[in-house]
């Protein structure tokens, strides 16, 4: 599928990095957290790949989430490789430092999961719940119709961040809680 143009993708570019290292990424839309921050949101590039994983190694709690993200460098790269292959990756960015990431993982070409990941650091400033729409808007604009998430039954904040932007209970599979968003055929 092609990405499409629209009200979600600026014609911005930003240099990545902190040293500017002069590469460029199409910024996908920017917002600010409760705490002021401009965020920008782009597509996981080879130029901030080694960020993203910088980002794990240092990510806390370790395999929190169905254990996940892996530990150890060599497994963390092995992972986010094959999400590469077998997915769309976004990274929500602040000052060019990588701060947190979704995916979205083809079921078929029309159903998606999802899964995010807010460096600790940045948690609780509205940042998931922000980028969280902007993968959701990216995704129906990929023409995915339903995306599901799997989150522990104990992690209320995520539960009812998901709730409010439209995702519904679905099965329950013992810790694990399986949400799900239908976007309609209007999109």
């Amino acid at each position: 599928m092609e990405r499409k143009s629209g009200p979600a993708h600026s014609a911005q570019t930003i240099e990545i990095g902190p040293a500017r290292t002069g590469l460029r990424s199409l910024i996908l839309k920017s917002f600010c957290s409760k705490q002021g921050l401009k965020i920008e949101v782009v597509d996981l590039s080879k130029s901030l790949f080694e960020q993203l994983v910088e980002m794990y190694e240092n990510f806390e709690p370790k395999r929190a989430a169905q254990g996940l993200p892996p530990m150890g460098r060599d497994r963390i790269i092995s992972w986010l490789e094959q999400l590469q292959k077998n997915g769309d990756n976004l990274v929500a960015l602040y000052q060019g430092r990588v701060l947190g990431h979704t995916m979205l993982c083809a079921v078929n070409p029309t159903r998606a999961e999802f899964a995010i990941f807010i460096h600790q650091e940045y948690r609780n400033q509205g940042i998931g719940t922000k980028f969280t729409e902007v993968t959701l808007e990216f995704a129906r604009e990929k023409g995915y119709r339903r995306i599901w998430l799997s989150v522990e039954v104990n992690n209320l904040i995520a539960i009812r961040v998901y709730k409010k932007l439209g995702f519904r209970m679905r099965d329950l599979f013992g810790p694990e809680q399986e949400m799900e968003i239908c976007f309609d055929a209007k999109g």
